[in-house]
């Protein structure tokens, strides 16, 4: 399965960082210092959603569970033998993955657009008839 970023937790992105910045700016009406300080955090929201953004659009995985066990890898690249830990969750919209390999954790976000939908079926009747989740 490929795991590509999702565009819903893009806009989530998009939304919370706009509201931070639009409330962070509402301080510029008391003037003075608090005018500098707001800017100053807004420009430091802005940057820091434009480099979430940046990392998001890299996010691009492979995903295998097979009789030999789970591999990761970047799509592109080999995939590597991985281990599914702690911190699986299952949500009606959200998968949350965390598999570990020699590189570390690498906790997954699946969105009901991060892959196939029959992929994201298969899966998650995997995780729930093999770990037990609800």
């Amino acid at each position: 399965m490929v795991v590509r970023p999702s565009r819903y937790l893009r806009n989530c992105y998009l939304i919370v960082y706009a509201v931070l910045t639009l409330l962070t700016l509402g301080l510029t009406a008391l003037g003075g210092a608090f005018a500098l300080l707001a800017l100053t955090v807004s420009v430091l929201l802005v940057w820091q959603l434009a480099s979430r953004l940046r990392w998001q659009a890299e996010q691009y995985w492979r995903v295998q569970c097979d009789s030999e066990g789970w591999w990761l890898g970047r799509v592109g690249a080999e995939l590597k033998p991985a281990r599914l830990v702690g911190g699986t969750r299952l949500w009606r919209t959200l998968t949350f993955l965390t598999l570990l390999d020699e590189q570390g954790t690498h906790p997954l976000l699946l969105c009901t657009d991060s892959a196939a939908p029959d992929e994201l079926r298969r899966l998650r009747v995997w995780l729930i008839s093999r770990r037990g989740f609800c």
